[in-house]
C-alpha cells in the first residue's frame, strides 16, 4: 500500500451549540505500507466563545491499528490528535487517540498517545484487550489515565517513553510491568508528568543516568532520571 495523499477518518467541526465530533476509526493491513502522505483520524474544532457564553467542546483524536511486514512511511505522518477550540480554552480542546503500530513478525505493537501539541487538560483511556506491548510512546500533550475497571494490568516490552509535556497516570489497582532487560525503563522528560496513586503498581526496574546531569531526580524503582527543576513525579503512597 502506497499513501502519497491522505487516508482521514476525521471528525466534523462544530455546528450551531454541536461539539466537533471525534476522530474515527481505521483498520490498515497491508504487506508493505510506504509513501509520504498522510494517515489520520483527527478530531473535529468546538465552538468556544467567552463574550457569548458558548461552550462546545472538540472532538478527541480516533483509532488507528495498522498491522504490516514493512512500514516505511513515517511515524509522524500517522496522526490520531485531538484538536483545539476556537479560543484558547484547553479544557475544551480534545484529546489524543491511539495509534497502534503492529510489526507481524513481532507479538507485540507499539502504542502511540500524540496530541500534536494541543495543550488539553483533558486525558485519554486506555481500554484494551491488549494487555502487552512492544513499547508505549506518550508525546506532545498525550496524557494517558489508566484505571484498573479498564485495564488493571498491562505489560511492555521496551521502554515506556514521555515527551513533550505529556503524562501519565497510574490509578490505584493499575500494575504495569516493564519487561525490558537493559538500560532504561520509564524515561519521563523535561516537562512531562508521572503520577503513581496510592495502590498503583509500576514493576519496572532501576535506572541509571544517562544525562550527566548533576541536579537529578532521582526515583531508584523506576524512571530514568530528568533534570529536577523539570522533573514531576507525584507518588501516592506504595505500601
Amino acid at each position: 500500500m502506497i499513501v502519497n495523499g491522505s487516508v482521514r477518518a476525521n471528525g466534523g467541526n462544530y455546528s450551531g451549540y454541536a461539539s466537533g465530533g471525534s476522530g474515527g476509526s481505521l483498520l490498515i493491513d497491508a504487506g508493505t505500507l510506504s509513501g509520504t502522505g498522510s494517515i489520520q483520524a483527527i478530531g473535529g474544532q468546538g465552538l468556544v466563545s467567552v463574550a457569548s457564553n458558548r461552550y462546545s467542546g472538540s472532538g478527541s483524536g480516533g483509532r488507528i491499528t495498522i498491522n504490516y511486514d514493512t512500514l516505511t512511511l513515517p511515524e509522524t505522518n500517522i496522526t490520531a490528535r485531538g484538536t483545539a477550540a476556537t479560543e484558547a480554552q484547553t479544557a475544551y480542546h480534545g484529546s489524543a487517540g491511539t495509534i497502534y503500530l503492529k510489526d507481524n513478525a513481532l507479538a507485540g505493537g507499539v502504542l502511540v498517545y500524540d496530541n500534536g501539541n494541543v495543550a488539553t487538560t483533558r486525558t485519554s483511556s486506555l481500554r484494551t484487550g491488549i494487555t502487552t506491548f512492544r513499547a508505549m510512546k506518550l508525546r506532545n500533550y498525550g496524557r494517558v489515565n489508566v484505571v484498573a475497571t479498564e485495564i488493571p494490568s498491562f505489560t511492555v516490552e521496551e521502554p515506556v517513553t514521555l515527551s513533550g509535556s505529556a503524562a501519565l497516570t497510574l490509578n490505584s489497582g493499575v500494575t504495569m510491568a516493564v519487561s525490558n532487560t537493559t538500560g532504561f525503563d520509564l524515561n519521563v522528560e523535561s516537562g512531562c508528568t508521572l503520577t503513581l496513586q496510592s495502590g498503583s503498581t509500576p514493576a519496572v526496574n532501576s535506572s541509571e543516568s544517562q544525562r550527566g546531569d548533576p541536579c537529578l531526580c532521582r526515583m531508584s524503582w523506576n524512571f530514568r532520571m530528568v533534570p529536577i527543576s523539570n522533573c514531576h513525579p507525584q507518588v501516592g503512597s506504595m505500601c
